[in-house]
């Protein structure tokens, strides 16, 4: 499994993910109030908000962040094709900023362009 951390404003939650509709999957679960499972048979999205992982991030790390009050959210995965599908759907939130885990955190468009092109 890997993983990223999508980085929003206050306004990015479960429900928000929830909300969106995710084409060709079979179900929208939320086990917790914290967590959700996207299951599209063959493979599963997993979201798990992350309450206090803002005090993982450096002063460096945070001044990348744009947003005053970040909220976060750990969107777990198998294969990187379904992670791209996932965030280019039409309805998925657009202004949100990915931690990568391997020292970028850049703008979600521009993270998808470097996946695409086999750069991360």
């Amino acid at each position: 499994m890997q993983w990223i951390i999508l980085i929003g404003n206050e306004s990015l939650t479960i429900d928000t993910l929830k909300r969106i509709t995710y084409s060709g999957c079979r179900q929208v679960t939320q086990l917790e109030n914290s967590r959700l499972v996207v299951d599209y048979g063959s493979d599963h999205i997993f979201y798990d908000f992350m309450d206090k992982l803002i005090d993982d991030y450096t002063e460096e790390e945070l001044r990348l962040i744009p947003f005053k009050n970040p909220n976060f959210i750990m969107m777990t995965f198998i294969a990187k094709e379904r992670l791209i599908q996932v965030l280019r759907l039409g309805n998925f939130p657009a202004d949100l900023y990915i931690d990568d885990d391997q020292g970028h955190i850049m703008e979600l468009r521009k993270y998808v362009e470097s996946v695409e092109k086999g750069g991360i």
